[in-house]
């Protein structure tokens, strides 16, 4: 109804904005070499890489899928004359510049903030790997934000002393040691014995946590909470190991109304 509006009161105007667009869309109004990619034009080449730079790190994908042949065959029809980066690039130059990019951007906003507070955990990858984030949590501008410092791999075993010397790392890399006022992780000896004992800060234990553990405990003091439980895991177990059980299912919740 809007464009009927338009094309029925404001006849000139719609005249006017549709030969504009029309003289835009026709190519026979662009020399012929408007639209090819120039691979010696370094500010154009730069965009491309900058923008395949935050393509990989936004949709978390990894350096080899642009060497996949369907990413390839889509970019030349995109535009024929250009040729995507290939993993080594992406791999040794590409990612890390972006990295030390945002890296820099980060240290110059912690540079100009008073205090910080610190989440951490250790977690352990599907491919048996140990790692250790950190997150930091500040106010900017009146804007509270939160930024991923750094997950670094732990090769050594996880005691205190080794979860702290990579915490220390990190925070110096930052230069946020002295601005840091708490750090919150889960309740297990070793990172309380990282953050008080070995980095000498004040250590807050996670809440959510906190109850999850209450709630195995309660669970766990009951018989009757036990059989339930037993019945639970049963009930699901079934489900999710059988497809015709869960067709079923589907079926009993869609007679029922329920979802």
């Amino acid at each position: 109804t809007d464009s009927i509006y338009v094309q029925v009161f404001c006849k000139d105007a719609y005249r006017d904005v549709k030969q504009s667009f029309g003289n835009i869309l026709d190519l026979s109004n662009y020399p012929p070499d408007h639209f090819m990619y120039d691979n010696t034009n370094h500010a154009k080449l730069g965009r491309s890489y900058r923008m395949m730079e935050r393509h990989i790190t936004y949709v978390h994908r990894k350096s080899t899928s642009k060497e996949n042949e369907g990413f390839r065959e889509y970019s030349k029809k995109l535009n024929p004359l250009y040729t995507p980066p290939n993993r080594k690039k992406i791999t040794n130059e590409l990612i890390p510049r972006l990295y030390e990019t945002c890296r820099s951007q980060l240290v110059a906003k912690l540079s100009q903030v008073e205090y910080v507070a610190l989440t951490t955990d250790v977690w352990t990858s599907d491919a048996n790997c140990s790692f250790v984030s950190i997150t930091c949590h500040y106010v900017f501008n009146d804007t509270l934000r939160s930024s991923v410092l750094e997950t670094k791999q732990l090769v050594e075993n996880h005691t205190g002393l080794n979860i702290a010397n990579s915490i220390e790392e990190v925070l110096e890399h930052y230069a946020i040691t002295s601005k840091v006022v708490a750090v919150v992780a889960d309740n297990a000896a070793n990172m309380k014995s990282a953050i008080e004992e070995h980095l000498k800060l004040p250590y807050q234990p996670c809440v959510a946590h906190t109850l999850h553990l209450v709630a195995q405990d309660a669970l766990g003091v009951s018989a009757t909470f036990k059989e339930l439980l037993k019945k639970c895991r049963f009930l699901v177990g079934h489900f999710k190991s059988s497809t015709i059980a869960t067709a079923k299912l589907q079926q009993a919740q869609e007679q029922l109304d329920v979802p």
